[in-house]
C-alpha cells in the first residue's frame, strides 16, 4: 500500500529529539553569520 506524503503539516510535539539545543544552534548560526568558517565551527562544536 502506497500512501501519499502529507504536505504542509507542521512537525510539532516531542516526536523528534534534537541532537543540539536551540540555544546552541543560535550561537553557532550567529558565529557563522559573523564570518566564522563552517570548518572551524564543526571542529569547535
Amino acid at each position: 500500500m502506497k500512501c501519499p506524503p502529507i504536505v504542509g503539516q507542521p512537525i510539532t510535539g516531542g516526536l523528534f529529539m534534537s541532537k543540539y539545543s536551540r540555544d546552541l544552534k543560535i550561537i553557532i548560526a550567529n558565529e557563522f553569520l559573523s564570518g566564522e568558517s563552517s570548518e572551524i565551527l564543526s571542529k569547535k562544536y
